[in-house]
């Protein structure tokens, strides 16, 4: 149980439209579509889903802090400011509703350009750097996070490259 991330490609222009309309019915229809591409037959491409389980909350923390500052921008109190651009596919969080440990689920779309952007980020990572903000967030977390990181990016990558978007859920 508990909250967890995934996310789907958004492999036409008709997808992106349709996930902004309506992102939850998108998303059902996308974990339909996907898991049957999954069992096509051998030697097909699986681009299909993301799955970062609770791992989704370690990268988003590593995300939201500032990228490497060029030199030239050191002075400026805004790019100490500025998020990383890998966030744009790890950002928001679920609404709790109640008092039973529900919530409702956060929904994020991004269009092709973007997940380019994010993809092209995550390609600077060091993942040792990332095991050892794993580690600070809770000790044993470091390879739990480098596992999903490396997913995640080499999921993002084909993604850009075949030139799609994303619906993210994390829920």
């Amino acid at each position: 149980m508990g909250i967890r991330y995934r996310a789907f490609p958004l492999r036409t222009e008709l997808d992106l439209m349709y996930a902004r309309a309506n992102p939850l019915e998108c998303a059902h229809a996308l974990d339909h579509r996907e898991h049957e591409w999954e069992h096509t037959a051998p030697g097909t491409p699986r681009i299909g889903e993301l799955y970062l389980d609770k791992a989704w909350r370690q990268l988003q923390w590593y995300f939201s802090e500032s990228p490497p500052i060029p030199d030239e921008l050191r002075g400026p109190v805004a790019a100490h400011s500025l998020a990383r651009p890998g966030l744009l596919l790890l950002s928001g969080d679920v609404s709790f509703v109640g008092t039973d440990y529900g919530w409702d689920p956060y929904l994020g779309v991004v269009p092709a350009p973007y997940v380019r952007i994010a993809a092209d980020d995550y390609a600077t990572v060091d993942e040792n750097d990332l095991f050892e903000r794993g580690e600070e967030y809770r000790a044993g977390d470091g390879e739990y996070c480098r596992q999903y990181f490396v997913h995640l990016r080499d999921t993002t990558r084909r993604w850009s490259d075949e030139g799609f978007g994303a619906l993210y859920y994390i829920g």
